[in-house]
Protein backbone atom coordinates (compact mmCIF):
# COMPACT_ATOMS: atom_id res chain seq x y z
CA UNK A 1 0.00 0.00 0.00
CA UNK A 2 1.52 3.66 -0.74
CA UNK A 3 1.10 6.62 0.95
CA UNK A 4 -1.59 7.81 -0.72
CA UNK A 5 -3.58 4.50 -0.12
CA UNK A 6 -2.57 5.10 3.08
CA UNK A 7 -3.93 8.28 3.69
CA UNK A 8 -6.94 7.37 2.03
CA UNK A 9 -7.66 4.17 4.18
CA UNK A 10 -7.00 6.36 7.85
CA UNK A 11 -9.11 9.37 6.10
CA UNK A 12 -12.07 7.21 5.40
CA UNK A 13 -11.99 5.95 9.05
CA UNK A 14 -11.97 8.97 10.47
CA UNK A 15 -15.01 10.38 8.32
CA UNK A 16 -16.67 7.12 8.89
CA UNK A 17 -16.39 7.56 13.13
CA UNK A 18 -17.71 11.03 12.82
CA UNK A 19 -20.84 10.03 10.88
CA UNK A 20 -20.37 11.15 7.07
CA UNK A 21 -22.25 9.58 4.53
CA UNK A 22 -20.85 7.21 2.15
CA UNK A 23 -21.22 9.64 -0.92
CA UNK A 24 -19.59 12.50 0.79
CA UNK A 25 -16.55 10.36 2.12
CA UNK A 26 -16.13 8.99 -1.65
CA UNK A 27 -16.15 12.37 -3.14
CA UNK A 28 -13.63 13.63 -0.37
CA UNK A 29 -11.39 10.63 -0.30
CA UNK A 30 -11.32 8.97 -4.18
CA UNK A 31 -11.84 12.57 -5.95
CA UNK A 32 -10.67 15.84 -3.24
CA UNK A 33 -7.52 14.02 -1.80
CA UNK A 34 -5.63 13.90 -5.04
CA UNK A 35 -6.09 18.03 -5.16
CA UNK A 36 -3.65 17.74 -2.18
CA UNK A 37 -1.00 15.37 -3.03
CA UNK A 38 -0.52 16.29 -6.36
CA UNK A 39 2.52 18.39 -6.25
CA UNK A 40 4.58 17.83 -9.28
CA UNK A 41 3.28 17.27 -12.90
CA UNK A 42 5.20 14.71 -14.83
CA UNK A 43 6.14 15.93 -17.89
CA UNK A 44 5.25 14.89 -21.33
CA UNK A 45 7.30 13.53 -24.06
CA UNK A 46 9.56 15.53 -26.47
CA UNK A 47 7.15 14.54 -29.60
CA UNK A 48 4.09 16.06 -27.63
CA UNK A 49 5.95 19.17 -26.11
CA UNK A 50 7.14 19.74 -29.81
CA UNK A 51 3.34 19.70 -31.21
CA UNK A 52 2.06 22.31 -28.79
CA UNK A 53 0.60 25.50 -30.88
CA UNK A 54 0.94 28.24 -28.18
CA UNK A 55 2.31 28.46 -24.72
CA UNK A 56 0.74 29.91 -21.94
CA UNK A 57 2.64 31.04 -18.68
CA UNK A 58 1.59 31.79 -15.08
CA UNK A 59 3.90 33.99 -12.34
CA UNK A 60 4.61 33.05 -9.28
CA UNK A 61 5.38 35.75 -6.84
CA UNK A 62 6.64 39.00 -7.19
CA UNK A 63 9.48 41.68 -6.12
CA UNK A 64 11.38 42.96 -4.05
CA UNK A 65 9.83 46.43 -4.39
CA UNK A 66 12.22 48.49 -6.31
CA UNK A 67 13.79 51.63 -3.99
CA UNK A 68 12.31 54.33 -6.21
CA UNK A 69 8.92 53.07 -5.77
CA UNK A 70 6.89 55.83 -3.99
CA UNK A 71 4.40 53.78 -2.50
CA UNK A 72 3.73 49.64 -2.42
CA UNK A 73 0.83 48.15 -3.81
CA UNK A 74 -0.86 44.96 -3.96
CA UNK A 75 -0.66 44.41 -7.65
CA UNK A 76 2.64 43.54 -9.77
CA UNK A 77 3.56 46.93 -11.17
CA UNK A 78 6.99 47.24 -13.42
CA UNK A 79 7.33 50.94 -12.17
CA UNK A 80 7.34 49.13 -7.98
CA UNK A 81 8.96 45.88 -8.23
CA UNK A 82 11.16 43.85 -9.79
CA UNK A 83 9.48 40.45 -11.52
CA UNK A 84 11.32 38.54 -8.83
CA UNK A 85 13.63 35.54 -9.64
CA UNK A 86 10.93 32.54 -9.99
CA UNK A 87 9.69 34.64 -12.59
CA UNK A 88 12.77 34.94 -14.06
CA UNK A 89 12.97 31.43 -14.38
CA UNK A 90 9.70 30.78 -15.89
CA UNK A 91 11.01 33.53 -18.82
CA UNK A 92 13.87 31.36 -19.26
CA UNK A 93 11.81 28.15 -19.14
CA UNK A 94 9.92 30.13 -22.57
CA UNK A 95 12.67 30.80 -24.43
CA UNK A 96 13.78 26.98 -24.31
CA UNK A 97 10.46 26.28 -26.27
CA UNK A 98 9.35 29.38 -28.10
CA UNK A 99 10.76 28.83 -31.68
CA UNK A 100 9.21 32.23 -32.91
CA UNK A 101 6.13 30.51 -34.39
CA UNK A 102 4.52 29.81 -30.92
CA UNK A 103 2.79 32.13 -29.23
CA UNK A 104 3.36 33.15 -26.21
CA UNK A 105 0.52 33.96 -23.81
CA UNK A 106 1.80 35.43 -20.45
CA UNK A 107 1.24 36.81 -16.83
CA UNK A 108 2.79 40.46 -16.82
CA UNK A 109 5.40 39.78 -14.46
CA UNK A 110 6.82 36.76 -16.56
CA UNK A 111 6.37 39.25 -19.63
CA UNK A 112 8.59 41.88 -18.06
CA UNK A 113 10.99 39.22 -17.64
CA UNK A 114 11.01 38.32 -21.54
CA UNK A 115 11.31 41.77 -22.32
CA UNK A 116 14.86 42.14 -20.13
CA UNK A 117 16.10 39.90 -22.70
CA UNK A 118 14.57 41.34 -25.68
CA UNK A 119 11.37 39.37 -26.44
CA UNK A 120 8.48 42.07 -26.43
CA UNK A 121 4.84 40.09 -26.61
CA UNK A 122 2.10 41.74 -27.95
CA UNK A 123 -0.01 43.80 -25.48
CA UNK A 124 -3.01 41.22 -25.97
CA UNK A 125 -1.27 38.25 -25.18
CA UNK A 126 -0.30 40.13 -21.41
CA UNK A 127 -2.76 39.26 -18.81
CA UNK A 128 -2.50 42.65 -16.61
CA UNK A 129 -4.38 43.33 -13.59
CA UNK A 130 -7.11 45.84 -13.38
CA UNK A 131 -8.91 46.96 -9.93
CA UNK A 132 -8.62 43.50 -8.44
CA UNK A 133 -6.19 41.60 -7.54
CA UNK A 134 -5.66 38.96 -10.78
CA UNK A 135 -5.72 35.44 -9.72
CA UNK A 136 -5.37 32.20 -12.02
CA UNK A 137 -8.97 32.41 -13.18
CA UNK A 138 -8.31 36.02 -14.57
CA UNK A 139 -5.44 34.82 -15.84
CA UNK A 140 -6.93 32.65 -18.47
CA UNK A 141 -10.10 34.92 -18.81
CA UNK A 142 -7.59 37.01 -20.05
CA UNK A 143 -5.56 35.17 -22.38
CA UNK A 144 -9.04 33.62 -23.78
CA UNK A 145 -10.17 37.27 -24.62
CA UNK A 146 -6.87 37.50 -26.10
CA UNK A 147 -7.12 34.59 -28.62
CA UNK A 148 -6.28 31.08 -26.63
CA UNK A 149 -9.42 29.18 -27.92
CA UNK A 150 -8.13 29.72 -31.21
CA UNK A 151 -6.12 26.87 -30.73
CA UNK A 152 -6.13 23.15 -29.97
CA UNK A 153 -2.74 22.52 -28.10
CA UNK A 154 -0.95 24.52 -25.47
CA UNK A 155 2.28 24.18 -23.29
CA UNK A 156 1.39 25.13 -20.01
CA UNK A 157 4.83 26.80 -17.90
CA UNK A 158 4.10 27.62 -14.12
CA UNK A 159 6.53 26.89 -11.10
CA UNK A 160 6.13 22.84 -10.88
CA UNK A 161 4.48 23.38 -7.65
CA UNK A 162 1.91 25.60 -8.99
CA UNK A 163 1.28 23.78 -12.65
CA UNK A 164 -1.40 21.67 -10.79
CA UNK A 165 -3.74 24.60 -10.00
CA UNK A 166 -2.98 25.96 -13.30
CA UNK A 167 -3.58 23.22 -15.47
CA UNK A 168 -7.16 22.14 -13.87
CA UNK A 169 -8.35 25.85 -13.76
CA UNK A 170 -7.60 26.13 -17.26
CA UNK A 171 -9.33 23.05 -17.90
CA UNK A 172 -12.16 23.86 -15.79
CA UNK A 173 -12.82 27.34 -17.80
CA UNK A 174 -12.27 25.83 -20.92
CA UNK A 175 -14.66 22.99 -20.71
CA UNK A 176 -17.54 25.22 -19.54
CA UNK A 177 -16.84 27.70 -22.79
CA UNK A 178 -17.19 23.85 -24.72
CA UNK A 179 -13.49 24.27 -25.84
CA UNK A 180 -10.94 21.05 -26.37
CA UNK A 181 -7.55 21.87 -25.45
CA UNK A 182 -4.72 19.50 -25.29
CA UNK A 183 -2.33 20.88 -21.85
CA UNK A 184 0.77 19.86 -22.26
CA UNK A 185 3.75 19.87 -19.46
CA UNK A 186 7.44 20.29 -20.11
CA UNK A 187 10.06 20.02 -17.50
CA UNK A 188 9.61 23.06 -15.24
CA UNK A 189 10.86 25.50 -13.11
CA UNK A 190 11.00 25.12 -9.24
CA UNK A 191 12.75 28.21 -8.05
CA UNK A 192 11.36 29.68 -4.49
CA UNK A 193 12.15 33.76 -4.04
CA UNK A 194 12.95 34.57 -0.64
CA UNK A 195 12.78 38.05 -1.77
CA UNK A 196 9.10 37.93 -2.78
CA UNK A 197 7.05 40.69 -1.91
CA UNK A 198 4.01 37.56 -1.81
CA UNK A 199 5.15 35.24 1.37
CA UNK A 200 3.52 32.31 0.03
CA UNK A 201 5.73 32.39 -2.52
CA UNK A 202 9.10 32.51 -0.54
CA UNK A 203 9.40 28.36 0.23
CA UNK A 204 8.20 25.40 -0.43
CA UNK A 205 6.80 25.23 3.12
CA UNK A 206 5.15 28.80 3.25
CA UNK A 207 3.61 27.70 -0.49
CA UNK A 208 2.49 23.91 0.56
CA UNK A 209 0.79 25.73 3.55
CA UNK A 210 -0.87 28.31 1.52
CA UNK A 211 -2.16 26.17 -1.33
CA UNK A 212 -3.50 23.55 0.41
CA UNK A 213 -6.30 26.27 1.52
CA UNK A 214 -6.72 27.78 -1.62
CA UNK A 215 -6.97 24.30 -3.59
CA UNK A 216 -9.95 22.98 -0.81
CA UNK A 217 -11.80 27.11 -1.56
CA UNK A 218 -11.13 26.66 -5.60
CA UNK A 219 -12.34 22.99 -5.36
CA UNK A 220 -15.71 24.25 -3.65
CA UNK A 221 -16.21 26.85 -5.95
CA UNK A 222 -16.47 24.86 -8.47
CA UNK A 223 -13.22 26.25 -10.24
CA UNK A 224 -11.21 23.17 -10.12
Amino acid sequence: MNNLEKARSLLKKHLLSYGFDPNSIRRIVEEDLAFLTTWELPPDPPEKISKAEAIISFSFGYGPAKTEAENTSDQYDPLRYFFGKTNEALAETILKYSDGSRPVFAQWEIAEALKERGEVLPAQQVAKPGETYLGTSSVVKQFIDNGLDQFKSVLLIAHKHHAFRCREITRNILKEMGVQLEITIPILPGVYDSTSVQPWTRSLKDWVEYEVGNRFQNRYRGIM
